[in-house]
């Protein structure tokens, strides 16, 4: 399947936060098509799944994240298919974070053709933090335990408790710092505003992948936001920096327009770019 198939296909469902299993099966279905020897799909506490890749080059382990939850705008009678459109320019729907899942998805198709080191992809729940509008008494109960990004918590102790620790996690998203406009953000600086304090050594390797986006498009917006790439740097590096090993966290997301509507556009130029970004992050070690 092309890339923006993918997306179709998975912003089409209505995943929204507390219903992130209704994404479970293509998930499922499409890893299972991949054919590759060793992949395992582990369920962690809540929706969240974390698939486990095995590389044809060891030494690194390099993570791709992106959320399945969807904001509910609807309420009352719910879309069992939402709304999706291509019109060979922009991509529109329920775009956040159907994007994400779906590169990265998408990338997972060139596993036969490139030499991939280790990597785990983490689909994490509640990214947004907003339960359905038409709600059950049951998910509203469940729903007090489902703060923002706890689907990312739970990942990050699931990778701590099974000692897992990658070299690089890139989460995927959407961005809203463009306002319309094409373009990929890059965030980068995860302990922006928290009280830590990052590693010369962090820095460095953070500012080696930054440093390769850069050469890569010049036009690429270095900035910080809020999302899952938060608590994967700061769980993860509070547990494995005592331990020796800094791990880089950082987001790559193309625009998106207008942001947090029922209506999501996103350019089909910035997808390409990350596609065209992410594969050597993959295939040769850059920090």
């Amino acid at each position: 399947m092309e890339t923006l198939e993918i997306i179709e296909e998975i912003a089409k469902i209505p995943s929204f936060t507390a219903r992130e299993e209704r994404l479970h099966p293509f998930i499922y279905k499409f890893c299972d098509s991949l054919k590759i020897p060793g992949l395992e799909i582990v369920p962690v506490t809540g929706n969240n799944l974390v698939v486990r890749i095995p590389g044809k080059r060891k030494g690194r382990v390099i993570a791709l994240s992106a959320h399945l939850d969807k904001i509910d705008h609807f309420g009352g009678q719910e879309k069992e298919v939402l709304d999706f459109s291509n019109d060979g320019v922009k991509i529109t729907g329920l775009l956040d974070d159907a994007v994400g899942v779906g590169i990265i998805l998408g990338l997972m198709q060139q596993y036969h053709s490139h030499e991939f080191f280790d990597v785990f992809l983490l689909f994490s729940e509640c990214e947004e933090g907003v339960r359905p509008r038409n709600a059950t008494a049951e998910e509203i109960s469940m729903a007090k335990s489902l703060t923002a990004m706890v689907g990312s918590e739970r990942i990050s102790r699931y990778l701590i408790e099974n000692n897992i620790a990658p070299d690089i996690v890139a989460t995927v998203d959407v961005t809203p710092k463009f306002a319309g406009s094409e373009g990929i953000a890059v965030y980068e600086t995860f302990w922006s505003g928290k009280i830590y304090k990052p590693s010369e050594e962090l820095l460095m390797k953070t500012r080696s992948v930054t440093d390769y986006f850069r050469r890569r498009d010049v036009n690429i917006l270095f900035s910080h936001n809020v999302n899952d790439y938060i608590n994967y740097g700061l769980m993860l590096n509070a547990h494995y920096n005592p331990k020796g090993k800094e791990i880089v966290s950082i987001a790559i997301e193309p625009a998106v327009y207008p942001y947090h509507s029922h209506a999501e556009s996103v350019y089909i130029a910035d997808i390409i770019k990350i596609e065209e970004l992410l594969p050597n992050l993959l295939i040769r070690y850059i920090v």
